[in-house]
Parts: C-alpha cells; structure tokens; sequence
C-alpha cells in the first residue's frame, strides 16, 4: 500500500482526509474520527479512501457495543424496577391478607378475654356459695347475684342486675359434685 499512497503527497492526502471530515462526518465526532484514521494509516495496510472507511466503520462498532452496552444495563434497570414492584404488590397483598384476618383474631382474642373474666365471677360465685348456708340454689343465685354484678362492673364482664349467670354456675358447680360423688 505504501506504493499507492506513495503516489499522492502529504499534503493532498490531509485535504482529502479534512474534506471526508467536513462533509459527511461533520456532524459526528470529528477529532475521533481523525485519530481512528490517523492510526489506521500508521498500520499502512489500506487504500487511502478505504482509511477513511474503515475508521469509521470501526467507530460505528465501537458505538454499537456502547450502545448495547448502555441499553443491557437500561434494560437491567428497568427489570430491577419490576421486580421492586412486583414486590411491593406482594406486601400489599400480605398487609391486606394481615387486614382480613385481624376481625377474626380480635374476635377471638375478645371472646377469650370476655371468658377469662366470666371465670373470675363464676369462681367468685362459687366461693360465695361455698361459704353459705343455703336452703335452695335458686335463693342462693338471688342474695349472691348483686354482689357478682358489682364485682362486674369492676372490669369482670359487665352483668347486668337481671342476669342468671349466677344461678347457671351454681347448678354447673352443684352438678359437678354430684359426678364427682358418684
């Protein structure tokens, strides 16, 4: 190749290079196409026209691969981004699903709590009776029955006068003797 360029001087083959250039390249990067051509013609394996060529072919390679470099990672983020909102549709669903199921659990929780504190009354009604000297169940429920609603209000379950709790842990406690007897 050093014959065919041989037949041009220095000088005509620089302006041939600068008017490559300033027409079609000059909207691109012009300084990296310049030093892509220049290193070209240091290897001195090519036509003169096919410097200017290959220079920017190679550019435009280099470019692609960035390009495709860029676009893998834009790509890399926007999954990344999908996937943080596939999961935070996921922990609404939990959050929802926790939701669903806390009425159940404080209903639960509610009753439990409301039998804990009918225990302590019953217990204390049956105390009351063990302690008495009664002629029937049912005169024992109607003297001990004011002093469990008191006892009620007091945080134990809120029996209104009217209730026959009393009476129905009396026979339950009575009955339970009288298994335990036989």
């Amino acid at each position: 190749m050093k014959k065919v360029r041989g037949n041009y001087p220095d000088e005509f083959i620089n302006e041939l290079t600068e008017e490559f250039l300033s027409g079609g390249m000059a909207n691109y990067d012009v300084d990296r196409v310049r030093e892509k051509i220049k290193k070209l013609r240091q290897e001195n394996h090519c036509a003169i026209f096919l410097e200017m060529h290959f220079a920017v072919i190679s550019i435009l390679l280099e470019d692609s691969i960035e390009a495709s470099k860029r676009l893998r990672a834009s790509m890399e983020l926007d999954e990344f981004v999908i996937d943080c909102h596939v999961e935070e549709a996921r922990l609404l669903d939990l959050i929802i699903g926790y939701l669903d199921r806390k009425p159940v659990e404080l209903a639960k929780a509610g009753g439990a709590g409301r039998s804990a504190k009918f225990k302590i009354l019953e217990t204390e009604t049956v105390r009351l009776y063990e302690l008495g000297n009664w002629k029937s169940i049912p005169i024992a429920a109607q003297e001990i029955t004011p002093r469990i609603v008191a006892l009620s209000k007091d945080s134990n379950g809120d029996l209104l006068p009217s209730t026959t709790k009393p009476l129905e842990w009396i026979r339950a406690f009575r009955k339970s003797q009288k298994s335990n007897l036989s």
